[in-house]
């Protein structure tokens, strides 16, 4: 595999954020974690595992933004392909950004993905462009 040494750096974050929410949760399936030039994140079951990619422009926005797209993609994972954006996925999605991210303030691009993050006291997680 030809692995620019950045995306390594940054699936190892990604992988030990992963590994703290899958014991936290309780989750008890497997998860694959690629970052990968592509246009967007994707979230798959391959049989006994779930395959999860982030894109590798997501890096240049922050390990924050890294983090809370793993959480999007690995809340499809949790509550199911079948509430794919709806309620029932936002107010996980939520919760676990709470948790693991002390997000507290959320800001939705086209209302799937998260454009803005705030933490309680108003600290800014991490902030898209305003074309994104």
């Amino acid at each position: 595999m030809n692995t620019k040494p950045e995306n390594f750096l940054l699936k190892k974050d990604l992988s030990d954020f992963l590994q703290i929410i899958l014991e936290e949760e309780k989750l008890k399936f497997k998860v694959n974690i690629e970052v990968i030039n592509a246009q967007r994140g994707t979230s798959k079951r391959r049989y006994d595992f779930y395959r999860i990619t982030i894109p590798s422009w997501a890096k240049k926005y922050g390990l924050n933004y890294c983090l809370a797209y793993l959480i999007h993609e690995l809340n499809h994972c949790i509550v199911g392909y079948n509430h794919n954006h709806d309620k029932i996925f936002k107010k996980h999605e939520k919760k676990l950004l709470k948790k693991y991210l002390n997000a507290y303030e959320f800001i939705y691009h086209n209302r799937t993905y998260l454009k803005e993050v705030k933490t309680m006291n108003g600290q800014t997680l991490f902030k898209l462009p305003d074309q994104f």
